[in-house]
């Protein structure tokens, strides 16, 4: 489970804190995938069960732009 991440600590890591505006950012790419491309590039989707969400590590590093 190293390597999934929840949407609190993906926003951690892309902007450094899980406040209330980091935290809509972050459900709004979930819910309006943004984060697509990504998933596409690194081939790991993005696991939705009900409500909850879990992001591979290697979408977040795409998005930051490190190699993955």
């Amino acid at each position: 489970m190293d390597n999934l991440l929840t949407p609190e600590q993906a926003a951690i890591e892309l902007f450094g804190d899980f406040g209330h505006g980091n935290r809509k950012k972050m459900y709004r790419w979930l819910a309006r995938n943004t984060l697509a491309p990504h998933e596409e590039m690194t081939g790991q989707p993005i696991l939705r069960d009900g409500r909850r969400y879990l992001i591979p590590r290697a979408i977040i590093k795409a998005v930051k732009g490190e190699a993955v």
